[in-house]
């Protein structure tokens, strides 16, 4: 059983000169720079006819047993020569997935214990992971639109 609740969804504009080196060094950036138990890009297509960049990468934060922060990053340029004009939106989710490995554990009954105790008991960690999955955010959009600015 996945529980999963959208935190916050950003979406910002930013201009670089060099959008090749950029790109290139956007997921280095995300490794080296936060604390991501894992980083890949999904998606990567580049579109010369059209002058058009889009990349989706994802970043996983292990936050405890059940549950982690998934931040998507989603990267749309328009290109004109060297110079690209991203858009950037990120949405960050908090997922929690509980086992379902037994009988006991797939039966309507845990289910309900699951959720009572999900609500009442798990709900305090729930809410200290969603600060913690707005800061991640707001962490990751300063330093990207910091670094592709000053990309040349």
């Amino acid at each position: 059983m996945d529980v999963i609740e959208e935190v916050v969804r950003k979406k910002t504009q930013v201009r670089t000169k060099n959008w090749r080196k950029a790109h290139s060094q956007i997921k280095d950036l995300l490794e080296k720079k936060f604390d991501f138990s894992e980083v890949y890009e999904e998606t990567y297509k580049h579109h010369e006819e059209q002058n058009t960049m889009y990349s989706e990468i994802y970043c996983i934060s292990t936050v405890d047993k059940y549950s982690k922060i998934k931040l998507e990053i989603d990267i749309d340029a328009l290109i004109v020569d060297d110079t690209g004009d991203f858009t950037i939106s990120t949405i960050s989710t908090i997922i929690t997935t509980y086992p379902e490995d037994t009988a006991f554990r797939k039966s309507l009954f845990y289910f309900a214990m699951r959720a009572f105790w999900d609500k009442t008991y798990y709900g305090w960690a729930r809410a200290k992971f969603k600060k913690q999955a707005i800061e991640i955010s707001n962490q990751v959009n300063e330093r990207l639109i910091a670094f592709l600015g000053s990309v040349r």
